[in-house]
């Protein structure tokens, strides 16, 4: 299984339903001990600050387990660079850069407006998720449930059938490498039918307002094993 490049798409948006994750069994507690993550009407760009030269630094864990259950576990670190923004009704549009040491293994643009966040390409190529995915909803309603259907880049597959469900969990605490911290919180579930068969995607997101990812578990199932990614932020360097 090589899907290394999907990880982040999210992706096709990968997610957990529900509040605890089959992906990790992580459970995020309710707001309690600090004043839960919100986002004033106007502030919706906050939720992922677009602007060239902000990075986003994370401890990764990576387990792959084969179709015969041999699991494998790389730790590693991994940054996302923002490396061209561009301006769009409503918002912003930002090209990620996901960096393994100093090679580029993945690029997704992510569009950032009031309605929401929505991925728009996937992969070294830019390959187009039509029409754009959303993987997060602005204003935040706890519960409520996004469908989308449409098609994106798959392994090989350049315009793979997709359809995802994302929902809007509410404010929540989370553990990252900086601590704990209340972030706007959500989970999709995506199902791709692609050339070598289906395959399923599981997201948990957090977004911290005024910093952006704060943790993502990912889980990936296609047909000869799963791949669990966390990614949990350590470090965010705005722009200078």
């Amino acid at each position: 299984m090589n899907q290394k490049s999907l990880i982040l798409a999210f992706i096709p948006a990968l997610a957990v339903v529900g509040c605890k994750s089959s992906s990790s069994g992580y459970v995020p507690p309710k707001v309690s001990a600090m004043p839960a993550a919100a986002l004033k009407p106007g502030d919706e760009l906050s939720a992922m600050p677009l602007a060239v030269g902000n990075q986003w630094t994370f401890d990764e864990v990576e387990t792959v387990a084969a179709a015969n259950g041999e699991n494998r576990r790389i730790p590693a670190e991994v940054v996302i660079r923002c490396a061209k923004v561009t301006d769009v009704p409503g918002g912003k549009e930002g090209l990620l850069e996901v960096m393994n040491g100093d090679k580029v293994s993945n690029r997704l643009t992510w569009r950032v407006t009031q309605e929401g966040i929505f991925q728009v390409t996937n992969g070294l190529d830019n390959g187009p998720i039509t029409p754009p995915q959303p993987i997060a909803k602005f204003p935040m309603k706890e519960g409520e449930e996004t469908k989308w259907t449409g098609t994106g880049p798959f392994g090989k597959d350049k315009a793979a059938k997709q359809t995802s469900t994302l929902t809007t969990r509410g404010s929540r605490l989370v553990d990252t490498g900086m601590g704990q911290v209340s972030a706007l919180y959500f989970t999709s579930s995506t199902d791709v039918q692609g050339s070598k068969g289906a395959a399923k995607t599981e997201m948990s997101l957090w977004l911290k307002p005024g910093t952006g990812i704060a943790k993502l578990i990912q889980l990936l199932k296609v047909p000869d094993g799963q791949q669990l990614v966390v990614l949990s932020l350590k470090n965010f360097t705005p722009k200078s």
